[in-house]
């Protein structure tokens, strides 16, 4: 399908056997007046690019700018960071039950003894976790 990336207008789209290079290639020519492609990095569509750019420069046309999108980026990027801040999640919920297992020892009246390390343990894993999750946050904002 081609987009008008500007109005979100779609230019065309069909039904075709294959999504190749010189399916791309048909498509663009069919469109004269267009300048620029924003596209992602499907094999295909780059080679159809690549083949309408090569039209051009044979006929003395003027070249067409090719850019790739940054949407598939941007959800990459942020399904990464929604795991990772997962993992600190799931990491820092078995800290707090070993730390209520280990409160729960103590109102009791039984010996914490050896019960301590592993909540420890527990603590500083959902906090390094944690740390590195905030830290992929920042450098994703500044991404």
């Amino acid at each position: 399908m081609v987009v008008e990336p500007e109005s979100l207008c779609g230019l065309t789209g069909r039904m075709v056997k294959a999504r190749d290079g010189a399916t791309w290639a048909e498509e663009f020519a069919r469109l004269p007046a267009l300048r620029a492609v924003v596209r992602d990095d499907g094999s295909g569509l780059g080679r159809g690019v690549k083949l309408e750019r090569a039209r051009r420069s044979v006929a003395g046309l003027p070249d067409l700018d090719d850019a790739l999108d940054v949407f598939h980026t941007l959800r990459e990027g942020g399904r990464a960071l929604r795991t990772t801040w997962g993992a600190a999640g799931r990491a820092l919920g078995r800290a707090d039950a070993a730390q209520k297992g280990f409160d729960r020892r103590g109102r009791q009246g039984q010996s914490c003894q050896g019960h301590g390390a592993p909540r420890n343990r527990l603590w500083r894993h959902a906090e390094r976790i944690r740390d590195q999750a905030t830290a992929a946050e920042a450098a994703w904002k500044q991404a």
